[in-house]
């Protein structure tokens, strides 16, 4: 079975960086807003969402819970990327948010990798 990610970076440098990490392994379909994310994941199972604070200007971060309710609901894995490397400003803008795993900027690429893999089933994983 392949398994499928939805990646909400709007950057599109970081954009077209994490897919082609993430390509190796997964299926990626690219979201650039929250109204993106939405529809997609309305329309199909993804497995794991990786999803940057920084998509909609940082308003992201203030859509999370409905998001998160949807993903529970489907069972989804949650990949937040903390625009910040900061620990002072990760605590602030993500200390209440609740994630399967949470990184921030700038993303080793290994580490991407892992924490996708590490919150998607294995049996999803492509071969």
């Amino acid at each position: 079975m392949s398994g499928k990610v939805l990646l909400a970076v709007q950057d599109l440098s970081l954009q077209n960086v994490y897919s082609k990490l993430l390509r190796r392994a997964w299926h990626i379909t690219i979201a650039n807003s929250y109204d993106e994310i939405c529809q997609k994941l309305q329309a199909q199972y993804f497995d794991v969402l990786v999803c940057d604070l920084a998509l909609d200007a940082g308003e992201i971060h203030q859509h999370l819970p409905q998001i998160q309710a949807f993903l529970k609901a489907q069972q989804t894995g949650l990949v937040l990327i903390c625009p910040f490397s900061d620990p002072c400003d990760v605590c602030e803008i993500c200390g209440g948010l609740k994630a399967n795993c949470m990184t921030t900027r700038p993303v080793a690429l290994q580490e991407l990798a892992t924490l996708v893999g590490r919150v998607a089933p294995q049996s999803t994983r492509l071969t």
